[in-house]
């Protein structure tokens, strides 16, 4: 289990040392894609009762 805990920090370390993970977090620090997400997993369930 520690083992993977470092292996999860130094991912997460390296994810947010490249590019992709600077525009990732970025848009994980934006509260319109967060509300793009919930729209998406209201719809997805919705959809699934309908």
């Amino acid at each position: 289990m520690k083992d993977e805990m470092g292996t999860i920090k130094w991912l997460w370390f390296e994810f947010r040392r490249s590019p992709a993970g600077h525009i990732l977090l970025s848009l994980l620090a934006s509260p319109w894609t967060w509300v793009a997400i919930a729209g998406m997993w209201l719809g997805s369930k919705v959809g699934g009762w309908l």
